[in-house]
């Protein structure tokens, strides 16, 4: 289990606590629906375990957790799809785990949203993304990173090579920034997930 999908899921939890147990009468375990938006098989183990995991050490919630997302790698309208088709009993949403994913259902997805691993710099914008909030840094912070080795070698240039999606996009964007505020060139070539690298 990645630490960093516990965070969210226990993040989520004591958001949740304390909103509905001020707004419930004392009497009453109000319910809590958790819907994983998982897209890939490790990753929803994960969400699942992290759930039955710290869940239970909240008693004043009664909580249960299903499955929304196809649990695959499938293209995004099914995964829309079956967010309208399972989600509407959902009260929190956890994952997808991706941000092209996440820029994608954000039209669907009207209820609170938390996700571990979407980066992109795009879903900071509150108006676009009311719902979407994230317990990991965005490609900001991760381009620092890769900058602060640049600076530390000297090096003035790079190549990016990313994928042309939501994160590899949003990561060359914020490299290309950096690079260029300290004075350096850099080349940037995106090329699609599926595509196979060839000379």
């Amino acid at each position: 289990m990645s630490i960093r999908t516990h965070n969210a899921l226990v993040i989520c939890l004591i958001v949740l606590v304390g909103l509905l147990a001020s707004s419930t009468v004392a009497q009453t375990k109000p319910k809590v629906k958790f819907c994983n938006l998982c897209q890939a098989e490790a990753l929803c183990q994960q969400t699942m375990y992290g759930v039955a995991h710290y869940a239970p050490m909240f008693d004043s919630i009664d909580w249960s957790i299903k499955l929304v997302g196809t649990g695959g790698n499938d293209e995004l309208s099914k995964v829309v799809s079956a967010v309208i088709t399972n989600g509407s009993d959902c009260d929190v949403f956890l994952g997808p785990g991706s941000s092209s994913y996440s820029k994608g259902l954000t039209t669907t997805i009207q209820k609170p949203w938390v996700d571990f691993a979407s980066t992109s710099t795009d879903l900071s914008n509150k108006a676009l993304y009311p719902h979407f909030s994230r317990i990991i840094p965005t490609d900001a912070v991760g381009a620092k990173g890769m900058l602060s080795v640049m600076d530390r070698y000297g090096w003035k240039s790079a190549y990016l090579l990313c994928s042309n999606e939501a994160y590899g996009q949003s990561l060359s964007a914020a490299l290309e920034s950096g690079i260029a505020a300290r004075g350096g060139t850099s080349k940037t070539n995106c090329v699609n997930p599926e595509s196979k690298l060839t000379e």
